[in-house]
């Protein structure tokens, strides 16, 4: 797959699995779907939205294409009430700041930056964000879709799998099922344990298991357990990473 293929592609929307809400005293706040759901950028790709909403309403997975081999862009970013003010990609030291003349080249040091120090609460105001653009080809192959990822959980294990998968010299240009699923997360600033929904990601392949008899095995896609199998089953199934 080509460094730059398809990085000028018209972008659909995003896509996101939570929602901001407003709070009795004006502010507002991430609320948690548990699914996927998505936003278009104009009208005009109003049948891009209807096809999504067909395929993947209510539901906690997606079938997806990368769009380049560099499809996870990670920076650092600060916000203010008008929006994004300093921004700079993950292991650059410099980035960009807003100012009344425009944006302006900034020296970006994570120990010396004020914004990114913790505060009491254990929170910075700087904080690690990720940008996903990839196909869902069930509706297009020409035009991309977003994903701005704020889990730090979620960045790193996309992340990772990438970089693995660079890194024992296998293409990215394949199908992907893109996932949602919970686990059990301890905040490191208050002790208090949480049950978030996290992304993975897994190569659109087949699955094997043992159908609790040892002289026998089953093969399917992988696509068939998400789709069928798992809520046929009507239980919410524990997935574990190995290595």
């Amino acid at each position: 797959m080509e460094q730059t293929r398809n990085t000028n592609l018209p972008v659909i929307g995003m896509v996101q699995h939570g929602i901001q809400i407003q709070n009795p005293n004006g502010t507002k706040r991430a609320k948690e779907l548990g699914h996927f759901i998505a936003k278009i950028q104009d009208n005009y790709m109003q049948k891009f939205l209807q096809k999504f909403d067909e395929l993947y309403t209510g539901k906690k997975y997606l079938e997806i294409e990368f769009v380049n081999d560099n499809p996870l862009t990670k920076k650092f970013v600060r916000y203010n009430q008008g929006g994004e003010v300093c921004h700079c990609l993950e292991g650059n030291s410099t980035g960009s700041q807003k100012t009344k003349d425009g944006w302006k080249p900034i020296e970006c040091d994570t120990e010396q930056c004020q914004y990114r120090q913790k505060n009491e609460k254990g929170k910075t105001v700087c904080n690690r964000i990720a940008w996903l653009k990839f196909f869902i080809p069930s509706i297009s192959k020409d035009r991309i879709w977003l994903m701005k990822i704020t889990g730090q959980t979620s960045i790193n294990r996309i992340d990772a799998y990438i970089n693995i998968q660079k890194a024992q010299g296998n293409s990215l240009d394949n199908r992907y099922i893109l996932f949602l699923k919970q686990e059990e997360q301890t905040s490191k600033s208050t002790g208090q344990t949480f049950n978030n929904y996290v992304l993975d990601i897994l190569k659109k392949e087949y699955f094997g298991c043992h159908p609790c008899v040892n002289t026998s095995s089953l093969k399917f896609k992988t696509t068939d357990l998400l789709k069928r199998i798992i809520p046929s089953l009507g239980h919410t199934p524990k997935m574990v990473r190995l290595g």
